[in-house]
């Protein structure tokens, strides 16, 4: 970009397995409303089955001694809390482009149905850039139970992708391409995750949106555990005080070779300065 050129806004569209995936992108997704860029967060599944603590801790307590009202609390009800806690982490961005889809997770079973879905979404969302799961190709020695969500949200995202680009006899779908596609690096080890992207200046409300998600047990101290382990961690591994990790689905191409202003900055920083930089002093959490 040289000077005077305007940057291009772009449409980010995000798919994940379930509510509290999205956590891992959103400091990304919030860097890019800040750039005045439009991101759509999308699940594909109500999440009924994920990370119900509670009912897991009451269902193994001997009978009399389990919260009465978390046993007979509905499902309906458990996947409305997860949407509401969803919107309300996204809303910590400014995010108001939030849709469950609401399909059966754990396991989540491809289908044509689903598949349909989400070619639509995409040809009517038209995004540049698509943020999803790893799929199982990339992150295949991960030690998960099988199916795993994950991989099969990847899988449903990349045949969606492929049958998007193309016009079909009979259909008025719009045909579009995503320009790149980006994977979480969620589980990755340091050495296959090609893409860093600087959330440190995110971290109040990636704090915040880990917080909004009361129905996975979460207390002030284990979201800030959750940021610094992860976040933390790979902001750590790269220079900077909190990150987040992809793996480009598509080859880099430009005209040019390209260094970021963020590297730029850390290649010209002293050892005293990048230790500033990684502190990123906190102040205690009040959530």
């Amino acid at each position: 970009m040289t000077d005077g050129q305007q940057r291009e806004k772009l449409k980010i569209l995000g798919i994940y397995a379930h509510p509290h995936d999205f956590l891992h992108s959103s400091g990304t997704c919030g860097n890019h409303v800040d750039a005045g860029d439009s991101v759509t967060v999308v699940v594909l599944t109500d999440g009924g089955s994920t990370h119900n603590e509670d009912l897991i801790d009451a269902l193994r307590k001997a009978p009399g001694e389990s919260d009465d009202e978390v046993l007979q609390q509905s499902l309906k009800d458990y996947t409305d809390q997860k949407e509401r806690e969803l919107n309300a982490a996204a809303g910590q961005y400014g995010i108001t482009d939030v849709r469950i889809l609401g399909y059966r997770d754990r396991p989540l079973i491809r289908t044509d149905e689903v598949v349909d879905e989400v070619v639509d979404l995409i040809c009517k969302v038209r995004p540049d850039i698509l943020i999803t799961e790893c799929p199982a190709h990339i992150a295949g020695s991960r030690a998960v139970p099988m199916p795993n969500d994950h991989y099969t949200v990847a899988a449903i995202v990349g045949e969606a992708m492929t049958i998007a680009i193309n016009a079909r006899a009979g259909s008025d779908r719009v045909p579009h391409r995503v320009a790149q596609v980006y994977y979480m690096a969620t589980d990755l080890a340091y050495g296959d995750i090609d893409f860093y992207i600087d959330i440190s200046n995110q971290y109040d409300k990636r704090l915040a949106a880990e917080m909004c998600f009361e129905s996975q047990a979460q207390t002030p101290d284990y979201a800030r555990k959750r940021v610094e382990t992860l976040p933390g961690w790979l902001g750590f591994l790269v220079g900077v005080a909190y990150a987040e990790g992809f793996v480009r689905g598509g080859l880099k191409v430009d005209t040019l070779l390209s260094v970021s202003p963020v590297e730029l900055g850390l290649s010209r920083e002293s050892g005293g300065e990048r230790i500033a930089r990684q502190e990123l002093p906190q102040e205690p959490s009040n959530a």
